[in-house]
């Protein structure tokens, strides 16, 4: 982390920068799913997305919710085009929601696409 950027919004806090990483991975080897949503994040969108799309505060359990990805996987390194996405939802809604969209990309065989 660079100290010496401070915060614009956070006053006496330095910047941080929050960043997923998803790639193609290597079959086999020990799975550890990831979490669609950190507790955290699940706790706060229960409380406050949840009633804004009608859906009661507690009637889903956002980290209980089944990814296809796993956490720590090894990289793939055959070589091949691999899109880059910068995602920033904004709207305070989590970089997560877009798990979805990441695993496709990732798993896609961009070859067929020719």
């Amino acid at each position: 982390m660079q100290k010496d950027r401070s915060d614009p919004w956070v006053k006496g806090k330095s910047r941080e920068l929050m960043v997923s990483v998803w790639y193609p991975s290597l079959p086999g080897g020990e799975c550890k799913p990831a979490m669609y949503l950190q507790p955290a994040a699940a706790a706060h969108f229960s409380q406050s997305i949840n009633p804004a799309v009608g859906i009661g505060p507690d009637q889903i359990d956002w980290t209980n919710v089944d990814t296809h990805a796993c956490t720590g996987a090894n990289v793939k390194t055959q070589a091949g085009e691999r899109p880059v996405v910068l995602y920033s939802p904004g709207f305070a809604v989590s970089r997560q929601f877009g798990t979805v969209l990441f695993e496709e990309l990732v798993s896609a065989d961009m070859s067929l696409s020719r």
